[in-house]
């Protein structure tokens, strides 16, 4: 896009070439936090100059807030601001005319686990739902969404693989935008359960194990006959590298298991038949990848540090990218909020 040299995070680009060849690439390393696994540079165009760049100078993490809607339970929830620790490698590859450049970010996503939580990574903020059960009966429940874990019990990275290229065309500069796809499995928590003011002592063990997401953005074309491409990237709805956006897609919730309460009742059935389904709509807004911070020691970049909440606790800066860089004040580092549609999930719009 244009501009492209402000999408670059300079400093780290010169301190990895600074520490070129400082590890043997087949010695274990550690992850950059306690929670977190050593991200393996293996697509970055900087891998073979530095194979620690992806560990060391992936991390220009970014925040994310969200909707999603129960088709079953009729009912809207807005997703809380989620501080993610992202890692992303970058890669330029080759190109054949009439392509003149392609770009492709390549990030692995971890979301930092609110404090208080067992593990550092991988556990969204409670999400606060409340409703009415059986017409007349008001409900809360907080859900928590948590990462799949891999042998070591660290949490599987969201991947998001993002490009795009340019081309001329009729002597004029288009570039073109690819769809974002991110598809996981992701467990759904039911950590507490208020029915009419009575909390029913709900285990910790109750959830939906493996629900299926799978998000995507829009492709979209840029013409600079319209004015430079980032005046015209929409992140509602489009989505590339370090400007974040908009993924828009389904899940689907199997059944609930392990929910049972004080008193010896598994209530999994009845959440079961209250929340889980297919083809539940969310929407998933990601602010510009602007959230960094440097290891004082080394220049490295941090992911965010466990229990961080906030943007200002996640070193977010400003909140549009690149302040002070006039023109990109409609990218924001902090997603907009989504209002609730006025249909109901699983229905077309009014």
């Amino acid at each position: 896009m244009s501009a492209r040299l402000l999408l670059l995070p300079v400093v780290a680009i010169v301190a990895s070439c600074l520490v070129f060849g400082r590890a043997d690439a087949d010695e274990p390393r550690p992850g950059r936090m306690p929670g977190l696994p050593y991200q393996v540079c293996d697509y970055d165009s900087l891998c073979d100059f530095n194979p620690d760049q992806a560990n060391d100078f992936g991390w220009i993490n970014g925040l994310q807030l969200g909707q999603t809607g129960s088709v079953k339970a009729k009912q809207w929830t807005n997703l809380p601001i989620t501080v993610l620790a992202i890692n992303t490698q970058l890669q330029y590859p080759e190109v054949e005319p009439p392509y003149s450049t392609e770009y492709v970010y390549y990030s692995r996503a971890f979301m930092v686990s609110p404090k208080g939580s067992k593990d550092n990574y991988g556990d969204s903020p409670f999400i606060p739902v409340r409703t009415v059960a059986f017409g007349s009966i008001p409900v809360q429940v907080t859900l928590q969404i948590s990462q799949q874990r891999d042998a070591n019990n660290l949490p599987v990275p969201l991947i998001a693989l993002s490009r795009d290229k340019t081309r001329k065309e009729e002597g004029y500069l288009v570039n073109e935008v690819f769809p974002t796809r991110v598809t996981a499995a992701i467990d759904v928590r039911v950590r507490r359960l208020v029915v009419d003011g009575v909390d029913v002592g709900l285990r910790s063990t109750c959830r939906a194990a493996n629900a299926q997401l799978d998000v995507a953005s829009e492709a979209a074309n840029f013409d600079d006959r319209n004015g430079p491409s980032y005046q015209q990237f929409d992140q509602g709805r489009h989505h590339l590298g370090f400007y974040g956006g908009t993924l828009r897609g389904t899940v689907d919730i199997p059944a609930f298991a392990g929910c049972g309460t004080a008193v010896g009742d598994d209530i999994s059935r009845l959440l079961t038949s209250a929340l889980s389904g297919d083809d539940n709509p969310v929407t998933i807004q990601l602010g510009t990848l602007d959230c960094n911070e440097f290891d004082p020691a080394t220049g490295t970049l941090l992911p965010p540090v466990p229990g961080t909440n906030t943007p200002a606790e996640a070193k977010c800066r400003g909140d549009w990218y690149n302040n002070n860089a006039p023109g990109y004040e409609h990218i924001k580092v902090i997603p907009r909020p989504l209002p609730f549609p006025t249909y109901a999930p699983g229905q077309q719009p009014d």
